[in-house]
Order: C-alpha cells, then structure tokens, then sequence
C-alpha cells in the first residue's frame, strides 16, 4: 500500500523548495493523543529530496520510513512524496496507522524544516496548516485535485485571521478601557505592544496567503474567496486601530514623562542657582565685624525659606505625576479622537 502526500513549503515567491539543512535535531511529538512518548529524528538527501525519518516509540527499538520524492514545483512551493508500508505495519505500529490515514501536522511541521526559513513570523506560526493524503498518486494538473490540496489550507487562514480579530479586539477594548479608567495603564499600554507584536506576525502571514490565493484562486470557490478577503479586511482594520491607540498613548506617557523631568530640571537648577547666590552673597557683600553673626543668621534663614518653598512645590509634584496614570484631560481628549 502506497501513501501521497502534497506538502506546501510556505512561500511568497517563485521557487523549488531548497534544501536548508539536511539533518534535523530530534524531537518529540505532543499532538499524538492516545499514545506514549513518540520521538523523531530524520534526514534529507539533498540530490533526490528523499526523507529518511525515524522514530521511536517509548523505549523500544528505532523504526525507519523513507518518504520518497515524487515531485516538485517550481511555481508555488508544492512538494509531493509517497510511502510505502505494508498492510500488516499498519494493524501493529501507532505511527504507521497515523500515516495510512494522513500526515499528522506535528509531523508535516518537522518536515518543512528542512525547507523552510521562517523569514516573515516566528517559527510554529504555520504549523497550524494542514498536508494533503491520497491512495492515489497526485496529478497537480488536475483542478479538482488542486482544489482538494489548496481549500483546507485557504480555510486554515481564513479561521486564523478570524481568530485573531474576534480575540484581539476584544484585548483591544480592555486594555483602551482601563487606561482611559487610570488603571494599570502601564500594564496594558505593555498588553498593546504585545498585542501589535503577535498581530503584526499575523499581517506577515498574508503574503503567503495572497501568493498561493494568485496562484490558485481559479480552483477555489467564490464563498472561500469571499470569506478569506473579509477576514483578512477584519483583522486588518483590528489590526490598525491598535497600531493607533498604542502609539497615541505611548505618546501620551512620554509627554508626561518629558514634562516630569523638565520640571525636575528646572528645579534642580533653581536650587543650583540659589546655592552660588547665597555663597556669593556671603562671602564678598561688606560687613562690619560685630554683624557677621547677624548676616549668617540672616542666610540661614533665607535659604530655608527658599528650601521649604522649593520641598512644597517638589511634593506636589510628584503627588500630582503617577508614573502609571495618564491624566484625565488627556485621556478624555484622547477618547474623543478615535473615530
């Protein structure tokens, strides 16, 4: 019994998937409910694109498959392979079983390593696409087949796209709901660029997306075609109004911040300029032997006037400037922008 599987290699331009490295570290599967610890470890020739893969179940003895390379696209980043198992392998062995039925995505994931540099988002963004299984050989010619192959993957962004707007913007209202309240407003002004980092891997992902939509959207349904614009429009407009309201109240707290130390500043230089005045003051105005006594007791008092003055202003400063607020003017200012 043979097994095709039809790979995507992730991509944004025309090219045969190339070879990045031809051995990979071992690893073990999580996605594999119902069985034991499952550890893989394979290799790739890099002549023939041949997949040498191991596995191990538990502490038992090292299997072997050899997933043979059938073909490979130029065009789109497609690679296809076929196994070989006998029927009796799949009654007996977990992981021959899984493979009879499909490649799990665990798997698949592993095998685009060899391929794929993950240039546009962190590495597990993709593992979530799906790999196409056939008895049959795979003709890529044929637009049902090419259908079958590209739908689920089309659907997998579709759902991820979706996911992150519904999630994100409901993060979104939290977070701009608590600032505009003074609470936490550092904490969640932190939640917003984490929110904008995870989205803008997100918005990367749309260039494979859009490649494999140019390259096959004549096979795929109008609904589908419909349904991955929407949500791509959604998590896009999401998308942008967090860029927005980040950058504005990151604005706003480094405005405070940069009023806080010019008041500061301006302080420290008062006190500066008080202290050389009084030192000047009291050692080249004239006085005569008998009042000396009085001067300095005329200074002291004066510089702790002026030192009093200056420790009330300084305490309502810093009463007045929370580090983790915004104040209200601004931030009412601020709600009433957002269009």
């Amino acid at each position: 019994m043979t097994n095709y599987y039809a790979l995507w290699i992730p991509s944004y331009q025309e090219e045969v998937p190339t070879i990045q490295r031809d051995k990979l570290d071992e690893v073990i599967l999580r996605d594999i409910p119902g069985s034991d610890t499952i550890r893989l470890k394979g290799e790739i020739d890099r002549t023939s694109f041949n997949i040498h893969l191991c596995y191990q179940i538990n502490k038992a003895e090292w299997n072997h498959l050899y997933f043979i390379c059938t073909d490979r696209q130029q065009t789109d980043g497609f690679i296809f392979y076929a196994l070989e198992m006998e029927d009796h392998e799949t009654e007996t062995d977990f992981v021959r079983s899984r493979l009879s039925e499909n490649l799990p995505k665990s798997i698949y994931h592993y095998f685009k390593e060899f391929f794929h540099i993950h240039s546009l988002h962190a590495t597990g963004e993709d593992s979530l696409l799906p790999v196409y299984h056939s008895k049959e050989s795979i003709g890529w010619n044929n637009d049902q087949t090419r259908k079958s192959v590209i739908t689920p993957i089309i659907k997998a962004y579709t759902d991820k796209f979706d996911g992150f707007y519904r999630q994100g913007r409901d993060n979104l209202q939290q977070c701009t709901t608590a600032i505009c309240q003074n609470r936490e407003v550092t904490k969640n002004i932190h939640n917003l660029r984490n929110l904008l980092h995870d989205g803008y891997r997100v918005k990367r992902e749309m260039d494979y997306c859009r490649f494999i939509l140019d390259k096959h959207s004549e096979v795929l349904d109008e609904e589908l075609l419909t349904r991955i614009e929407k949500a791509y429009q959604n998590f896009l407009t999401y998308y942008m109004d967090l860029d927005f309201w980040f950058h504005a109240y990151l604005d706003t707290i480094n405005f405070s911040d940069s009023k806080a130390s010019k008041k500061w500043g301006i302080t420290g230089g008062l006190l500066g300029l008080l202290s050389i005045l009084i030192t000047l003051f009291l050692e080249y105005k004239p006085s005569k032997p008998d009042t000396v006594r009085e001067q300095l007791l005329k200074a002291d008092s004066l510089i702790q006037v002026k030192q009093d003055n200056m420790s009330e202003k300084l305490e309502q400063l810093i009463n007045s400037y929370r580090p983790d607020t915004i104040p209200h003017a601004v931030s009412d200012k601020n709600k009433k922008t957002k269009k």
